[in-house]
């Protein structure tokens, strides 16, 4: 190969390489070329020198035409050029056809007829769209070929609108679409979408006898899909006279883009009881309906699970039928399979998967990286993130999201985190925030809004501050999850102050918002704030959730309001769980367990069952007020009368419990039956009870197990310590 501008023929023995070279590589006539000559006069007019041109770029080696042609004594001939051009054309090499366009030029060869024509059409087709028009005006005469060219370029590329304003002018030349036209310009209606306009083009291709060409036929389906008009598109396609993959294809994509998932899989039934034989963007297809279909957001959980479940079988269907086909090697297929196992819930089957891939790119990696989210698995989420840039790609915002969300996973799935697996989590996610800020993805909106949420949940709100100082705009996510934040680390203050600037930010606040703020006017005991977003609810008349009245309530009872709390209550037409349980702990946390009580009971007979939550908010309530005797009932109650099993929680407010009121035989009974491990807490809430009733013995078994489980948590040795102060002060 040459390096660019070397030449490849000294001129001074130009002439005689190319006679040599023709006499031992070119015959007359060898070059098959449509020329529009008769054959004898084509072989006596065409030179050596153009002979051996045709030679070098039919065999593709463009470089070497391109300098023996810079390099002729005389240009060649239009044939020549024609040829020429086409041939950049395929290879689609802008700087070799604005070489040959300048040799033209220099050599002032006339561009009417045929040969303006195909520079119009190559220069389009190299993407020179601009440079194309500006030519095709300054010819005297123009065709529909070189129109289509120029619509053909601008469709390609996206630009609908362009293509369909060069149409208007090619209609001002009086010339009529044929095939070609009519299926670039359906293309370009369906990337704007117009289906106006495309109903229009529609109905000229019928005028015209196109509509029922196969190619026109499957574009039209095409930008009916895209335009969102499922219904003419499936017309359409009934319509078809002759039906190809790419017109099944067309209809499948439609449904796909659409999420109608489940017509998609009909359809490929339907196409497979036909005997059509797909290829490998059928497969493609068919997987990206079973991942619609598997995500499911408008289903029920139990539907969903279901749904799964057959798209899994769908899709190990179709990776067979891939494998048997050979068709594992595109990477859409492979891509598209990785992406259903993920939603599926088959991390495994998908990361192995993905590593077959010789290069897959971040939408695949991501795609494993939200299964493992969505499944909490946070740990294995981040070593995928490693793993992917250790291969060297570069993570885009959603694998970035992605990563932080694993991170925030892991805070939240640790049911008690020690200082140094907090501060081991933080550290994690600092460091996907570096290399989020070093590929200049950090300021993004959504970055910045997971990150937030991280650091909200690992309670380091100064890192939470500096992110949301650095936003630009930030939209009522980024404001939920700094208020989020200072109320997760019990700064009441900071998150009013922050709802009173949102007022400025002109935001319309969400349900999550109000949560936050209520629970702030809790931490502060400000009634005034409560009493204004009350107002603010009502007079909105906003729905809101039940998490939000709950709240309400809740926020009531911190500031000595309960009273207003139980209005509020009992003006709700239907209560559900949540906001009777916020009652039950409104009233207990006020020290009214009797009426705290009376509501559980009221609970348990207007609803039939009560929950675990339920159940933990009523032992609590008798834990304020040391209510043995109606604890144990009403945990003996769940298992008996419910059919609900205790988790820690239950068992932890038990303990406690009998721990305070010094049964330290019931405790140790308790503790034998618990069918999970006990954890740190109980055991610290144990230690306690033991110091104040100074029993040493079964102290030393809850310091030895709560030691065990965070052995660089102090609590347990300052409470041991004083154990055994206590008792060599009283020996």
């Amino acid at each position: 190969m040459l390096a660019p501008g070397q030449t490849w023929y000294n001129h001074s023995i130009c002439r005689r390489n190319i006679a040599a070279y023709c006499s031992r590589r070119v015959k007359p006539g060898s070059c098959s070329l449509p020329l529009p000559l008769p054959q004898q006069q084509r072989r006596s007019s065409i030179s050596k020198e153009d002979l051996l041109l045709h030679e070098l770029f039919i065999g593709g080696h463009l470089q070497q035409a391109i300098a023996l042609l810079f390099d002729l004594p005389s240009p060649p001939s239009i044939h020549t050029y024609i040829a020429f051009l086409k041939a950049c054309g395929t290879c689609r090499s802008l700087p070799f056809a604005n070489q040959v366009h300048s040799h033209i030029r220099a050599h002032s060869v006339n561009l009417t007829g045929l040969l303006g024509h195909h520079l119009v059409r190559t220069l389009a087709k190299c993407g020179a769209v601009g440079d194309a028009v500006v030519l095709l005006r300054s010819l005297p005469f123009r065709s529909v070929v070189s129109w289509t060219a120029i619509i053909s370029a601008y469709a390609d590329a996206g630009y609908g609108a362009e293509a369909l304003e060069m149409y208007a002018c090619m209609q001002e030349d009086d010339l009529h679409p044929d095939t070609c036209t009519f299926v670039s310009l359906l293309k370009a209606c369906g990337s704007i979408p117009n289906l106006e306009h495309g109903r229009k083009l529609h109905a000229e291709a019928r005028t015209r006898g196109c509509a029922f060409e196969t190619r026109v036929g499957n574009t039209l389906v095409s930008m009916y899909g895209k335009c969102g008009d499922l219904k003419e598109a499936e017309v359409v396609f009934s319509d078809l006279l002759l039906r190809d993959t790419v017109s099944w294809n067309a209809l499948l994509s439609a449904y796909v883009e659409q999420g109608e998932g489940h017509r998609a899989l009909q359809l490929y039934r339907q196409m497979q009881h036909e005997g059509a034989n797909p290829d490998a963007r059928t497969l493609t297809l068919v997987l990206r309906a079973c991942s619609t279909l598997a995500k499911g957001e408008n289903v029920g959980c139990q539907v969903r699970g279901l749904i799964k479940e057959q798209c899994l079988e769908i899709g190990r269907t179709l990776h067979a039928a891939a494998r048997k086909r050979a068709m594992l090697h595109s990477p859409f297929i492979a891509k598209s399979l990785v992406n259903v196992y993920s939603k599926c819930g088959m991390i495994q089957e998908a990361q192995s998967l993905l590593s077959t891939l010789s290069r897959p790119d971040v939408v695949t990696w991501t795609a494993v990286l939200s299964a493992c989210v969505e499944y909490g698995q946070g740990e294995r989420a981040l070593q995928i993130f490693r793993k992917m840039q250790e291969e060297g790609i570069t993570p885009d915002q959603v694998a970035y999201i992605m990563s932080i969300q694993a991170c925030t996973t892991i805070v939240e799935m640790a049911e008690i985190l020690t200082v140094d697996e907090r501060a081991m989590a933080l550290d994690i996610g600092k460091a996907v925030h570096a290399d989020a800020c070093r590929d200049g993805l950090a300021f993004c909106l959504n970055v910045s809004n997971a990150l937030l949420k991280f650091y909200g949940k690992c309670r380091a709100v100064l890192e939470a501050e500096e992110v949301f100082t650095f936003l630009n705009q930030p939209d009522i996510v980024s404001c939920g999850a700094m208020l989020s934040a200072y109320v997760e680390d019990g700064r009441g203050d900071e998150a009013l102050c922050l709802y009173r600037q949102m007022k400025n930010y002109h935001l319309t606040l969400n349900d999550a918002v109000y949560v936050c703020v209520l629970q702030a006017c809790c931490l502060m005991g400000s009634l005034e704030t409560c009493t204004h977003v009350y107002f603010e609810l009502v007079s909105n008349e906003v729905d809101t959730d039940p998490s939000v009245s709950a709240t309400l309530i809740h926020a009531y009872r911190g500031c000595a309001m309960m009273t207003s709390g139980e209005e509020l209550f009992e003006a709700l037409p239907q209560p559900d769980s949540v906001l009777w349980t916020s009652c039950i702990t409104g009233h207990a946390e006020e020290g009214n367990s009797f009426d705290s009580l009376a509501v559980f009971e009221m609970l348990s007979m207007a609803i039939g069952k009560p929950d675990n939550v339920a159940f933990a908010s009523a032992l609590s309530a008798c834990n304020y007020s040391g209510l043995v005797d109606e604890a144990l009932e009403i945990f003996l109650s769940m298992k008996r009368d419910f059919n609900i099993t205790a988790n820690a929680k239950h068992y932890g407010i038990l303990v406690d419990l009998l721990g305070r009121a010094g049964n330290f035989e019931k405790v140790e009974n308790i503790l034998g039956q618990m069918p999970m491990q006990v954890n740190s807490t109980i055991w610290l809430g144990l230690l306690g009870s033991c110091n104040k009733h100074a029993n040493s013995e079964l102290a030393e078994v809850a310091f030895k197990n709560a030691s065990g489980l965070q052995p660089k948590e102090m609590t347990a040795f300052i409470l041991m310590s004083n154990i055994y102060a206590e008792v060599g002060t009283s020996g």
